[in-house]
């Protein structure tokens, strides 16, 4: 079984980090612990801040795989 690394480039607002090596049997299984991993820190937190963003990358002995990436956006105010 290969070894992904698990990384988490935090924001200013959200300063997280996280940086471990998780031996999983393949990509499929490393999507979704980081899936899981990125669903559970959204829902501990308290809000995410307008204008955060962080993302968590995936990366096997050969490199990056992918990245997921969560934040809060500002498009408009909305009226009531």
């Amino acid at each position: 079984m290969p070894f992904y690394r698990f990384h988490l480039k935090p924001d200013q607002k959200l300063p997280h980090c996280m940086d471990e090596e998780v031996l999983l049997p393949n990509t499929e299984a490393a999507l979704k612990e980081a899936t899981r991993t990125c669903g559970e820190m959204i829902r501990d937190i308290d809000g995410l801040p307008l204008g955060c963003e962080w993302r968590m990358e995936v990366a096997d002995e050969e490199g990056p795989i992918f990245a997921i990436t969560v934040g809060a956006k500002q498009m408009r105010w909305a009226s009531r």
